[in-house]
């Protein structure tokens, strides 16, 4: 019995050294793809507000019977 409580201690303490550096890059990584993530997303919604923006300029410019241009005519 106590033979097994040594190798399952051996077991735990192997495990650990071996799995644990890989463990903390899968981690890491996971933290610096969340970080990208939520950066990506906020340049889009930006982007979503810089094209609204322009569409309602555009709009503006049209006005309600065309282009200027055609207005000016």
């Amino acid at each position: 019995m106590n033979e097994l409580k040594v190798f399952r201690q051996h077991l735990l303490d192997y495990n650990k050294r071996t799995f644990e550096k890989f463990m903390q890059d899968i981690e890491r990584e996971y933290r610096e793809r969340v970080t990208a993530n939520k950066r990506l997303r906020c340049e889009i919604e930006d982007l979503k507000m810089q094209l609204l923006e322009a569409e309602r300029e555009l709009a503006f410019m049209k006005g309600p019977f065309g282009t200027k241009s055609d207005s000016i005519h």
